[in-house]
């Protein structure tokens, strides 16, 4: 209730009148269950009344409100001279959209809004729907094709064969093949959709040149068995955080899972009776993978001490808001783990546990077909890159030098 926080009847009397003040008692019961302090939901109370007063004196209607019209508030508040107090302020108005969002209380701000352009939101809407692509890989192609769409506009007739290879070869000089890569699969996708909506000639998606690269020209990476015990053993499980790392360590390491399967992991996805946990991976690519005992016992002692937040995600922020833990959360404790292990991977991130886990697999005998299934590969030259690896099974197909003994 409002009256906890503030005591003196002409404050609550002057935020009761409000616009804001039918939510307010509800606003802030809500904000101790996303993980806030008492100072911290104090301004941000203070921070929903200003917005509704501003959006009131704006004559703006709560209905109406945009991303633009939360920066529009942030440049009306710049005469306040603390920043500190400025910054309250705006995310006190965030966090009283999210709950006036999450009750429901208003609709949800539109996507195109926040993208910009409407033939993005409809391209997103439909990689989700037919291509059960992740938010992860439509954020990745947003910002290539905003630039295409900036360039020549919303109609699509703008988008000819001719146009498109000029882009393309504008920015090719500048860009890395990494991100030469990315803008070529990017528009692609997007021509492929407006063929797929008859909105273009069926062999427009042939316009760009494909990117060279050869996927199994190196070796994977990995860790040995020993140093991913080293990196488990780096998790401070006396601590909620270190609690919540270990258990996510492994499932990276011990499963495979990849860091946008951890982080969409939830509650309902633990089979505990049975022993396994329910993945919907790539291509919305649905799989139960067994929970060996060290995963399972890791995972409960983090859920004993997990935040009280009503929050199906298993794994959550370690500060408010409490929600789920996004897949570059999952990345960015693998990182941290893996330098506090003070060990010498070949690379810092989630994916060097899932190369790690295929590796270990092939060296105690699985085969390249049960690796695939394990790690839900839709090709299986996806699995072949693994056999680099098994240096006893190569020993066996090295052909001898011409006039001298095999190596």
């Amino acid at each position: 209730m409002l009256n906890s926080y503030f005591k003196r009847k002409s404050t609550l009397t002057r935020y009761y009148e409000t616009p804001a003040g039918k939510y307010l008692d509800e606003f802030t019961n809500w904000l101790p269950e996303l993980g806030y302090q008492h100072k911290t939901i104090l301004n941000y109370i203070r921070g929903a009344v200003h917005f509704s007063k501003w959006l009131q004196d704006s004559d703006i209607p709560i209905e109406k409100i945009t991303s633009k019209t939360l920066n529009d508030f942030r440049e009306a508040f710049t005469q306040i001279n603390s920043t500190k107090k400025r910054s309250a302020t705006f995310r006190g108005a965030k966090q009283y959209i999210a709950y006036l969002r999450f009750n429901e209380l208003i609709v949800p701000m539109t996507p195109n809004d926040e993208i910009q352009h409407t033939l993005l939101y409809e391209f997103e809407q439909w990689m989700q729907d037919h291509r059960g692509v992740q938010d992860s890989t439509l954020k990745k192609y947003r910002r290539p094709i905003k630039e295409l769409l900036n360039e020549f506009g919303e109609n699509h007739r703008n988008l000819t064969a001719i146009r498109v290879r000029k882009y393309f070869f504008k920015h090719f000089e500048s860009d890395s093949t990494s991100k030469t890569k990315t803008r070529v699969n990017a528009i692609r996708m997007l021509l492929r959709f407006l063929i797929a909506t008859d909105r273009c000639d069926s062999n427009m998606d042939k316009v760009l040149p494909p990117i060279p690269h050869f996927k199994l020209q190196s070796l994977p990476m990995y860790i040995q068995p020993e140093e991913i015990n080293l990196v488990i053993g780096a998790c401070d499980d006396s601590t909620i955080v270190g609690s919540r790392d270990k258990a996510i360590i492994l499932f990276l390491a011990r499963i495979g899972l990849r860091a946008c399967d951890v982080s969409g992991l939830k509650l309902d996805d633990i089979d505990w009776k049975n022993g396994t946990v329910f993945v919907i991976g790539k291509n919305r690519q649905e799989t139960k993978l067994p929970l060996s005992q060290d995963v399972g016992d890791a995972l409960l002692d983090y859920l004993l001490v997990r935040p009280p937040v009503n929050n199906r995600f298993i794994f959550i922020t370690a500060t408010a808001p409490w929600v789920g833990i996004t897949a570059s959360g999952v990345s960015a404790v693998a990182v941290r783990a893996i330098r506090r292990a003070d060990i010498d991977a070949p690379f810092y991130g989630s994916h060097v546990f899932r190369h790690s886990a295929a590796t270990a697999l092939l060296r105690q005998g699985c085969s390249l077909e049960t690796i695939g299934i394990v790690l839900r590969h839709a090709s299986v030259e996806t699995t072949a890159h693994y056999a680099k690896v098994d240096t006893n099974l190569l020993k066996n197909v090295i052909a001898p030098w011409p006039g001298g003994e095999s190596c």
